[in-house]
Parts: C-alpha cells; structure tokens; sequence
C-alpha cells in the first residue's frame, strides 16, 4: 500500500511537469503560415507606433527592423518607396516561415525588389550567398522558385553613398537578384501590399506611407544542407538598386524534432519515477 500511494504520488508531481514541458515544446515550434501577406501571423495589431515592428506573437519569432522616413536611406537614397523596414523568421526542424516588409511595392517601374538570399557561412565568408529565392518573375526565373545560386545580380553602390562603377566587397556582401544558379524547387510566395487581418492598417509605424509584404514558407529540406545544418545562417533582402538592404541571422538551421524532445522528456521522468519508486 505504501508503494502504491508514492507511485501515485510521483505521478501527481510528475504530470504538471510533463504538460508545462509539452506546452513550451509546442509553443516553441513555428506555426502554420497563410501565404496572404497579412501580418497577423507574426505581429500584434498596429496602433502607428516605432514599438508596431518589434511586438511580436511569439518568443519564437526573430526579427530585425530599421523603420525610417528620411531622404537618405543607408546605404544609399530613394526614401520610403525603398526602404526595408523589418524582416521575420521563425522555423522547426523542417520549415522556416519568412515575411519581409518594404516599401518597394511589387511590379514597381525602375529599380524592382530583389530576391531573398541566404548565407550559410556568413561567419567566414560574409559574401558566400548559396541559396535564393525568387520573389517576381524575371529573366525567365518565375515567383517561388528556389535556386542554389552560382552568380547573383548587385545594386549600384560599391560602398554606403558611392555609385560609382565596379566591384567592391561592399556589393559582394549584398546581392539583390538571382542571375543563375541550379533550381531546386519551388515554395508559395506573396507579395502584396502589406495586411493585418484582412485589411490595410491606418499606419504601420512611426512614418506614414506605403508598406508591402514578401511573405513565404520554405522546407528546409529542399536545399539538402548537409553540414551546413549545424551552422548560422544569414537571410537578406533588398530591392535591386540595394538602397537599403537588411539582413537577420538566424541560429543554425537543425534543432531536434519536437517528438524526440518528448521522448527524451518522458524518459527522464519515467526515470526518476522508478527511482523514487525503489527508494521507497
């Protein structure tokens, strides 16, 4: 009897354990994505303030913002129409979730918005960008389609505030547009004029004007990282003059499936309840 009433008692101790655990485990994988260019699944609802930006739904979301309004736009000129104002990520084991927003609106005459590109060795070669993705058909590459890269297209700034001719290290560290590469295949992608909850907020931010969403879903199996796995890796976006660009790095792209977690979670409390079982 006394056996019995302490395994059950192990049991009571254990359970609010095992449930907080399995919510944070849940609560820390990425959430389903609608592909809509809709805000409402990455931040809580604007109210026109600099904070609208880094109010985020989860912990689980990274985030880089660089809202601005002024004619000088580092590292070049354009003002608002080319702005970036924030990019937003989050990701599982399997897919990582992305929404960009800028005021570079889609199918925009002169200078279009770039592609999204990806860096996984950022930390020795800041300028090894392997991977892309299509935002807007172009040179016969078409929305949504995934590339491993083998040449990119640069803006026209060889440093902050010089267009002049040429190549620099600068430009190298800032592609703006898929040239060629090996397609690997293809993901859903909007880009549309920037949403929340269906419908366009009064002002997004500090500043007024417009703003636009690049929004998509990646399987990280698509790429076949390999090694690469186990490594940081850097998302970048800017529009095709790169007179603003921004750039989130993100820890690297493997973490342990949240089943296995579990399993290992359970075995450890099974463990330490057949411990004290004994003990008793």
């Amino acid at each position: 009897m006394t056996k019995q009433n302490i395994s059950m008692g192990t049991c009571k101790k254990a359970t609010p354990f095992i449930t907080g655990m399995l919510l944070l485990l849940s609560a820390s994988a990425a959430q389903a994505l609608t592909i809509d260019g809709d805000l409402n699944d990455w931040i809580n609802a604007p109210t026109g303030i600099n904070a609208d930006w880094s109010s985020t739904l989860r912990s689980s979301i990274h985030f880089v913002e660089e809202d601005q309004n002024s004619d000088y736009l580092n590292p070049g000129y354009g003002g608002q129409n080319y702005d970036v104002e924030a990019i937003y990520a989050e990701r599982d084991n399997s897919n990582l979730n992305l929404a960009i927003v800028t005021g570079r609106a889609p199918g925009a005459s002169g200078w279009a918005g770039g592609d999204i590109s990806f860096n996984f060795d950022f930390g020795s070669d800041s300028t090894s960008f392997e991977y892309g993705i299509v935002t807007q058909d172009h040179d016969g590459l078409l929305q949504g389609q995934v590339y491993a890269v083998s040449e990119w297209n640069y803006g026209i700034w060889t440093a902050p505030g010089n267009s002049s001719s040429g190549s620099s290290q600068f430009k190298s560290e800032h592609p703006v547009e898929i040239k060629s590469g090996t397609l690997l295949g293809t993901v859903d992608l909007a880009y549309s004029s920037l949403l929340y909850n269906g419908t366009s907020p009064t002002q997004m931010g500090e500043f007024s004007g417009s703003h636009y969403v690049i929004e998509t879903s990646l399987d990280l199996a698509i790429l076949n990282l390999g090694g690469l796995d186990d490594e940081q890796f850097r998302v970048h976006w800017a529009p095709n003059c790169n007179n603003d660009y921004l750039q989130l790095d993100l820890p690297p792209a493997y973490v342990p499936e949240p089943a296995s977690l579990i399993l290992l979670l359970t075995g450890m409390v099974g463990l330490f309840g057949s411990r004290r079982f004994r003990q008793a």
